[in-house]
């Protein structure tokens, strides 16, 4: 599927890269 958006605080993202 897509790449997800990052996630917050240097979470993982769904399927996407650490935000």
């Amino acid at each position: 599927g897509p790449i997800g958006p990052s996630g917050p605080s240097g979470a993982p993202g769904d399927n996407g890269p650490n935000g």
